[in-house]
């Protein structure tokens, strides 16, 4: 991606929506959130809105959880027990991408179940929704002690008329074959993939330096990709 696809993207975002930015202040600063036109005009329908979240392992644990973890050899960086979410991207049908971010993941789900309680899309389209962004989310935010205003469906036999359709699902004949990865999926149906795709596994690193850029490129592609990949599945 050039940078001037960069900037374009970053202004474009900034445009929909302010993202929360913690700064060293007890207070949180107010996000303004933006006036939301929820019929797109799709058959009188609220459209889709592409979900996608980012995440991060956090912080080192005391010493008897680093030991569990060390001797199961698990996954942290990918559990929500033991990871938090950093960003969710957001694209409605037809519309600009959103990213939520910040340091306080209590406010990143606060502002994307207002989103959804808001937009009341028809569907959310994902990319192995149903395996890890829906749960993550949930677990996520029952954590954080919050109420989700939206129940997605996570039932994969319920799918096609459902208010969440998972593009790996579909292509995994529900699980009946192996998943294949995004980038893997849209080069075979032929969507367009980044050259400068930040692999997923950069994703903790980029995050533990405090770097947010990379972290949104990837979230945007990610965003776009899923919805390409939709819309070909579609047809």
């Amino acid at each position: 991606m050039s940078n001037e696809s960069k900037s374009k993207i970053d202004s474009e975002t900034d445009n929909v929506i302010k993202p929360i930015i913690e700064e060293k202040k007890a207070e949180v600063p107010k996000v303004e959130v933006p006036k939301l036109e929820v019929n797109s005009g799709n058959n009188g329908g609220n459209g889709w809105v592409v979900v996608n979240i980012v995440v991060a392992p956090q912080k080192p644990f005391t010493n008897d959880i680093m030991e569990y973890l060390m001797d199961k050899s698990f996954p942290r960086k990918i559990h929500p027990l033991f990871s938090k979410i950093v960003m969710i991207g957001l694209k409605k049908q037809g519309r600009t991408p959103i990213l939520i971010y910040g340091q306080k993941e209590k406010n990143i789900l606060n502002r994307f179940w207002k989103y959804m309680d808001k937009v009341q899309p028809d569907k959310i389209v994902t990319f192995n929704g149903y395996n890890f962004d829906v749960p993550f989310i949930n677990i996520r935010s029952k954590m954080n002690k919050i109420q989700p205003s939206v129940e997605f469906n996570t039932t994969k036999w319920r799918m096609e008329n459902s208010n969440h359709f998972d593009c790996m699902q579909l292509l995994s004949g529900k699980e009946n074959f192996l998943n294949v990865a995004l980038e893997i999926s849209c080069r075979l149906l032929g969507v367009e993939v980044p050259d400068d795709r930040i692999r997923g596994e950069e994703i903790p690193a980029y995050h533990a330096n405090g770097e947010v850029e990379p972290l949104k490129i990837h979230c945007v592609q990610d965003l776009e990709m899923t919805e390409q990949l939709y819309k070909r599945l579609e047809q």
